[in-house]
């Protein structure tokens, strides 16, 4: 047998994932992954110590990442829904102002109409 072989017959073997697969889509849902292995690894004994501290130095990094991108993706979800609400109000400000113009449009002419043209009896020679 090989020095690990031996090393490693007296310890217990743990698998993590051996439950239902999780899918895994967001930074939350990594976060959420990363608490459970990190439970599931603080929760056994008879696994080595040394392992365990470098396993969770690992898997508390990849955690501290993971938080950092689930608080940066709702604040983007949040920025990106406060575009959209206010492209809806100048959409609908567009809209009622068109309207207002075109109902305004065809209720009267405008005051400057008189002025732009001109009537038959006032025909002047040119100045030459």
């Amino acid at each position: 047998m090989s020095r690990r072989a031996l090393r490693d017959a007296g310890r217990a073997r743990v698998h993590f994932g051996a439950g239902a697969p999780q899918s895994v889509q967001t930074a939350a849902d990594v976060r959420s992954l990363l608490a459970a292995q990190i439970t599931q690894l603080t929760a056994n004994p008879d696994l080595d110590p040394l392992r365990v501290a470098g396993q969770l130095a690992q898997l508390a990094r990849v955690a501290l990442r993971a938080i950092e991108l689930a608080n940066l993706e709702a604040r983007v979800q949040a920025v990106e829904a406060a575009l959209r609400l206010r492209k809806e109000d100048q959409s609908d400000c567009a809209t009622i102002s068109s309207r207002l113009r075109s109902a305004y449009i065809s209720s009267s002419p405008p005051p400057h109409a008189g002025m732009l043209t001109r009537s038959p009896d006032s025909t002047r020679a040119p100045r030459g």
